[in-house]
């Protein structure tokens, strides 16, 4: 790193300088720069901007020694216009540019232009530049919003090493705007988000997308009034192509036809809905959701890209909970997909990465606090048998040689409104609620992946039921594909199953899970996919842009 000299030294060097020269207002931004960053105090501009990001815009100019970043011989660099066109942008991605002083920087510029030579005010023009662009690589790089005040259950977070020295190095090696736009997370995705934002504004420029007549559930082969309703708002969303139709040869344009049922499924498939081209109440309200609701969706997924790891590892595990849905990848391939249950709102599953490094077959199910008082308790002292037909055993602590008590015993009355007082461990078997496999991957929240007894909750399009944890659809098939060679570990995860014996299979090498919220994303044909905003994630993050204070989360975390 460059050695810093102190800055009462460079203030007097800096000083003699412009006193010896027939200095332009532009020739004395060295001493001015040197001036702030040694007062260390705020500053007040002509223009009343605030400097998002001071701290670091003085660490930028102390290791450049209070050289100005964006003028040379006196005169503005083509990087500093490059800069401000940047800025100009940054709606596309879902960051209003007036964050970036764009409309200062504007006048400053066309205000240097007229009169270069005596153009006085460089100095806020040098510092606003930095600080924009200082604010938009922040921004790019961790988010605009930190994850946890407006989720306390997000820990899927970007890892980035200091900021300024990283754009002192590129300003040095005249790399900036190359290494600014590579600051976004996974290009190629945050790309197909940003042009889809764009689309949706433009058509919503254009009138949006019209609105279809609430009714009786539409099916195919009616004819009902609203069908053309129908058909129009699925040309506007390019859900399909405007057909012929022609009334006077006979056709019947309220006849819900072929080309509509087509339409009408791929619809419902892009939305996470069943496919079965029936016009109902959960198809209709995807329907009617206006076109701006939308597009804030796609700036708070472009937002939650900023925050989410880009390197999630060669071979992983990935969780989209908004969409009930696990992949596991190996090098840029799935090799699996399968549905999944996740938390319900108000037990949501939290978002983070953690490091999958054993599962257990057969597991035993250790019952946690809340879920025993909040769920189970009623259900003890309306049926007393409850306990020994689903398996259950009681203690009264943690310890290992704690023995179980005689659930009969018990007057679970007297327990109701107090601190549950015993520990509740299911036994393995077919009522155990983790069902006949769980995958480990130590975390905060003590979240896990693992089988379910309950089959028939896959079927629902909505699947957001459990208690925090992820249950999978076909666990056994992610064990074999984990494990190693499916024919020998099915062979091996059969004798376990059968042994009814709880027992701990270390995986080869851990893998990486990520679990992730995504409501909107264009898929790898292309095509736009939304989802159900199940936690109301979004609706906070908007609340957010617009300024908005965030009220308490409903949320009942369990302690595991």
């Amino acid at each position: 790193m460059t050695s810093v000299l102190p800055r009462w030294t460079w203030c007097c060097i800096l000083s003699l300088w412009v006193t010896m020269t027939q200095a332009s207002p532009i020739a004395g931004l060295p001493s001015q720069l040197l001036e702030w960053a040694a007062a260390g105090q705020p500053l007040s501009f002509p223009s009343q901007q605030k400097m998002l990001h001071p701290a670091e815009v003085r660490q930028i100019y102390d290791m450049s020694l209070y050289k100005p970043v964006w003028f040379a011989d006196e005169t503005l660099t083509e990087r500093a216009y490059a800069l401000v066109r940047t800025l100009e942008h940054t709606d596309q991605e879902g960051l209003p540019s007036q964050r970036y002083h764009t409309a200062v920087l504007s006048e400053l510029l066309g205000q240097y232009r007229a009169e270069p030579e005596t153009f006085g005010r460089a100095f806020e023009l040098e510092l606003l530049l930095t600080d924009a662009m200082v604010a938009l690589s922040s921004d790019r790089l961790t988010g605009r919003f930190d994850p946890r005040s407006i989720d306390s259950v997000w820990r899927e977070e970007r890892t980035t090493g200091e900021l300024a020295p990283r754009l002192y190095q590129a300003i040095a090696e005249d790399r900036l705007l190359e290494d600014m736009s590579a600051m976004v997370p996974t290009p190629e995705v945050y790309q197909g988000l940003s042009q889809l934002l764009t689309d949706l504004r433009e058509t919503e420029a254009q009138g949006g997308w019209p609105m279809v007549s609430y009714g009786p559930t539409l099916r195919p082969g009616q004819s009902d009034s609203r069908v053309i309703e129908l058909r129009r708002r699925l040309i506007a969303s390019g859900d399909m192509e405007r057909p012929v139709i022609d009334t006077s040869a006979g056709d019947d344009e309220t006849l819900f036809d072929e080309a509509l049922v087509k339409a009408v499924r791929f619809f419902q498939e892009r939305h996470g809905l069943k496919p079965d081209a029936i016009v109902g109440k959960e198809t209709l309200a995807m329907l009617n959701t206006p076109i701006s609701e939308r597009i804030e969706q796609v700036r708070s997924n472009l937002e939650r890209r900023r925050w989410t790891p880009t390197n999630l590892g060669d071979r992983y595990v990935v969780v989209n909970i908004a969409d009930y849905r696990l992949d596991l990848v190996d090098h840029g391939r799935t090799e699996l997909s399968m549905r999944v249950v996740v938390g319900k709102p108000y037990r949501r599953t939290p978002a983070f990465s953690g490091l999958m490094t054993y599962l257990v077959v057969n597991p035993l199910w250790e019952v946690p606090t809340q879920i025993a008082e909040e769920d189970m308790l009623e259900r003890f002292i309306e049926d007393p048998e409850f306990i020994s037909k689903m398996g259950f055993r009681v203690y009264k602590g943690w310890g290992r040689e704690e023995a179980a008590l005689d659930p009969e015993t018990i007057n679970w009355e007297e327990v109701k409104g107090g601190k549950f007082p015993y520990r509740l461990q299911q036994a393995a078997g077919p009522m155990n609620a983790l069902g006949r496999i769980k995958f480990m991957f130590p975390n905060e929240f003590n979240v896990y992946l693992h089988d379910t007894p309950s089959r028939s909750l896959f079927y629902k399009s909505q699947r957001a039921f459990s208690s925090g944890c992820i249950r999978l659809e076909r666990p056994l098939e992610l064990a074999a594909a984990l494990i190693g060679s499916k024919k020998r570990t099915g062979i091996e995860l059969d004798k376990i199953l059968a042994s009814g014996e709880p027992t701990t299979l270390r995986l080869p090498s851990p893998v990486p899970v990520h679990l992730q919220y995504w409501t909107a994303w264009m898929d790898d044909s292309g095509v736009a996919q939304f989802r159900k905003d199940v936690y109301g994630r979004d609706a906070r993050l908007q609340m957010a842009f617009e300024g908005k204070t965030l009220a308490p989360e409903d949320n009942e975390w369990l302690e595991h």
